[in-house]
């Protein structure tokens, strides 16, 4: 399985720097084996976790459970995230913006009990180590469901999401379902949050009092785009107004 990855990211098919750095890559997988990919994730039936808010359905895997997976081209994908080469990526081109003269260590097992001590014991005696996982997750967004604007937790350093759906859609969902990135309505200052996970009713609200819409990203088959974390990197998906799911694979890299 090979992913195309722009290497720097400025050399990918489009890239932006306001109101963050975004890039999108228009064929992620070689297009022979994105439909194979879009079947197998259509055979898992395990989106067992609810968002409260916005109502995403979604299921993880990570190092420490993708061998239950059954050979699959989506298992084959997975395991190219966990790999040595996407994560020597991942330290050229997103630890920078994050991360300076440390030696960054891939964690085997997220759930390690030893290792998230010796991660919380160099963190605190200020040794130069610091150790990340990576997370492949299933996204659905379904009819009605959304997910609020949020700028992500502040453990997150890298965040790609990876657009699955069928075929080509009319230009009004491609847009509709696309990742809404915001900037702040001329005049007013923008909400500076560099943790901040999904706004409630209420702070979406008065966050969309404040902010417009600066960019979105079209969901296109095969397409996959990413972005810069920041304390303004605030994105959200519209409500889903159509009888179509919104799949996607959004895949995460998190400091321990």
């Amino acid at each position: 399985m090979k992913i195309n990855l722009p290497q720097p990211l400025s050399h990918a098919d489009l890239y932006v720097e306001q109101p963050c750095i975004i890039f999108e890559i228009d064929e992620f997988i070689d297009p022979s084996q994105y439909q194979q990919l879009i079947q197998d994730v259509v055979k898992l039936k395990d989106f067992e976790l609810h968002s409260k808010k916005g109502g995403k359905k979604s299921t993880s895997y990570g190092r420490h459970n993708v061998h239950k997976l059954s050979d699959s081209t989506f298992k084959d994908f997975c395991l190219e995230i966990f790999s040595h080469n996407f994560f020597d990526w991942f330290k050229s081109t997103h630890l920078p913006y994050f991360e300076s003269d440390v030696k960054a260590i891939e964690a085997s097992n997220r759930y390690s009990k030893l290792t998230r001590l010796f991660a919380k014991f160099c963190k605190s005696v200020g040794l130069p180590y610091r150790y990340y996982f990576a997370e492949v997750e299933l996204s659905s967004i379904e009819k009605g469901r959304y997910i609020p604007p949020h700028t992500d937790v502040s453990t997150k350093r890298l965040s790609l999401v990876f657009y699955l759906p069928e075929s080509q859609l009319p230009e009004e969902m491609e847009n509709s379902l696309g990742t809404v990135f915001y900037k702040a309505i001329e005049g007013q200052e923008p909400w500076k949050r560099f943790h901040c996970g999904l706004l409630n009713k209420e702070e979406a609200v008065q966050f969309e009092e404040v902010h417009e819409p600066a960019f979105v990203a079209s969901f296109k088959p095969n397409k996959c785009i990413g972005f810069i974390k920041t304390d303004v990197s605030w994105h959200a998906v519209k409500q889903n107004q159509f009888d179509y799911a919104r799949r996607a694979i959004v895949i995460n890299i998190f400091e321990m």
